[in-house]
């Protein structure tokens, strides 16, 4: 797993290689082992025959989580595109000098900020004054000019995984944050070499744009905000003084402007994803080819010296966007098949430490197939589809002291496996377990070990601060609650959307990327006076895949975007 020229260098390191390769074993077992520590925790032993099935159970039913059969009403990649190209109006009204051009109907991912700016500058001009139209003019080609100039990284622009391939269906639409989106689509540049690309501002599409405001939202604003807000000191109940009294404990001010963030928060994410959707399914403009080549391509002159660690381009080239037909995720992946694979890719790059890589393996698997999980006893994953019933109980249940929040999550996780059939005596060896499983478990473990910590500290703590509205117990929870919420969901949701390229069945490596791939030439018609032409479908654009430049001047700073309103 690796470039060609850490694998010369390994296979010159001889004896050292070797070890090498033993102690990557080591440390995928030290990992793999932590991670199942708060699943054995409800098992019975290690041994096989301790904690096996009861008597009256049925027989054990196998661990892997089979890869869902799409919809056939799903949406794909390229019908999406043919439903855009056959619409009959667009929203940005096309400028004069494009009506004798042939153009083709383009959604949000295909239209630039140029040409958004063309059509709102084209709107404006004519109602101006005779007399300021010509400076206006000049105003428009130093704008296109400044948009050509200022470049920004495409590391730092995120992607819909719907203009990556991904369908509707895929598990990339249904596991992702912002935080997991924009990682996703960084790992698939850097795998094609990409990571040095420049984009001009005006070459970034109105879908790239919103999704990037809204990610740098997510980050700079939502995230500070949630922190500050679980930090705020007691503010009192709105009951206290009244004939409800008795219930002000569990009506507070802190409580009341909790949930109102937490609200507004699904607010705004519903907003960016109503956004979002109509820019993938509305005729944004027409555009001509030249317009739609430009779409988020990086610069032929520009570009920025980024240094990546080796262990992430190497680990990059391992994967893919996960598809539900073509490509299992690395989430629904045995943890026995992800050791295997390892150790075949350490094996591949160290031939002479072979034996002993291969000796460290089979002894980890036999490790692991010692140790009986009760898996049904890990309660739901928290991105998992619950009833209704389930998410009101959880969100209300925050109220109910000492037993409200994790516990209760903890509990209506485990209820739902039961309730849909699941044996709780079922174990399971530990080599058998999916890649989500011990992730999950090990949230919730941690998840719990926090409440109680702020519990117990929420006790002792008027000791010694006395009545100081200042917590060190709720600082402190909430800072180690970080990790949590924006590294390990994070990462799951990763895992969750990605798949290693040896696994895609549709033979190109790029699992649902290859929904870009072209199948036949585009056609465009020639943009009438009047909107009454039929359309005809577009193909998708092909991914683009540089070799990685040498460095070159690096531009300092991101420059602030902002997204123009389009018309109603």
């Amino acid at each position: 797993m690796g470039s060609g020229g850490d694998r010369s260098s390994l296979h010159a390191s001889g004896t050292g290689a070797s070890s090498r390769g033993g102690n990557m074993i080591r440390i995928t077992a030290i990992l793999t082992l932590t991670m199942l520590l708060p699943s054995v925790a409800t098992s019975n032993g290690s041994a096989a025959v301790i904690g096996r099935t009861a008597p009256f159970a049925p027989a054990p039913t196998p661990v892997h989580e089979v890869n869902p059969t799409a919809e056939p009403t799903t949406e794909t990649y390229p019908e999406r595109l043919e439903l855009v190209g056959q619409l009959q109006r667009p929203r940005l009204p096309t400028p004069k000098a494009l009506v004798d051009e042939e153009t083709s109907c383009a959604s949000g991912d295909f239209t630039t900020l140029s040409v958004v700016y063309d059509a709102l500058f084209e709107s404006v001009h004519e109602i101006l004054p005779p007399a300021l139209q010509g400076p206006a003019l000049a105003q428009q080609a130093a704008a296109h000019r400044d948009m050509q100039m200022l470049h920004i990284s495409t590391l730092a622009v995120s992607e819909n995984p719907l203009t990556l391939g991904a369908d509707f269906d895929d598990p990339a639409l249904r596991y992702r944050s912002p935080l997991s989106q924009l990682l996703v689509s960084g790992l698939l540049k850097i795998r094609d070499g990409r990571e040095s690309e420049a984009i001009p501002l005006g070459n970034i599409t109105v879908l790239q744009a919103v999704e990037t405001v809204w990610l740098y939202l997510f980050a700079t604003v939502l995230i500070p905000t949630r922190f500050v807000t679980g930090n705020v000191p007691p503010l009192g109940s709105p009951l206290t003084g009244t004939n409800a009294d008795a219930f002000a404990p569990y009506v507070t001010y802190n409580g009341l402007l909790s949930y109102a963030l937490r609200y507004t928060e699904r607010g705004l994410d519903e907003l960016y994803h109503r956004t979002a959707g109509a820019l993938l399914h509305q005729c944004v403009a027409r555009v001509t080819d030249e317009q739609r080549a430009q779409a988020g391509a990086p610069s032929e002159t520009v570009r920025f010296d980024i240094p990546i660690a080796p262990i992430v381009r190497e680990v990059a080239g391992h994967l893919a966007l996960a598809d539900t037909e073509t490509c299992t995720p690395i989430g629904q992946l045995t943890l026995r098949r992800l050791v295997t694979y390892v150790s075949e890719q350490a094996q591949a790059q160290n031939p002479r430490g072979a034996g002993r890589i291969q000796a460290e393996t089979t002894r980890l698997l036999g490790a692991m197939r010692g140790i009986r999980i009760h898996h049904n006893l890990i309660p739901l994953d928290p991105d998992e589809e619950r009833s209704v019933g389930e998410r009101v109980m959880s969100r209300m249940g925050t109220a109910i002291p000492i037993f409200g929040g994790t516990p209760l999550d903890i509990m209506l996780g485990i209820s739902h496996n039961l309730g849909h059939g699941a044996d709780p005596w079922e174990t399971v060896s530990a080599d058998e377990l999916t890649v989500s499983k011990p992730i999950t478990a090990v949230y919730y473990a941690s998840k719990l070990a926090l409440h109680f910590t702020g519990l117990v500290g929420s006790q002792f703590e008027p000791a010694f601060l006395g009545d100081s509205p200042f917590s060190f117990t709720r600082l402190m929870v909430s800072t180690l609650d970080l990790p949590l919420a924006y590294g390990l969901i994070t990462a799951h949701h990763v895992i969750r959307s990605m798949c290693l390229r040896a696994d895609d069945t549709s033979g190109t490596g790029l699992g649902a990327e290859a929904n870009r791939l072209p199948a036949a030439a585009p056609t465009t018609t020639r943009t009438p006076s009047s909107p009454t032409t039929n359309r005809t479908p577009t193909v998708p654009r092909t991914s683009r895949a540089i070799p990685k430049p040498p460095p070159a001047p690096l531009i300092p700073g991101l420059p602030v975007l902002s997204l123009p309103g389009l018309p109603g």
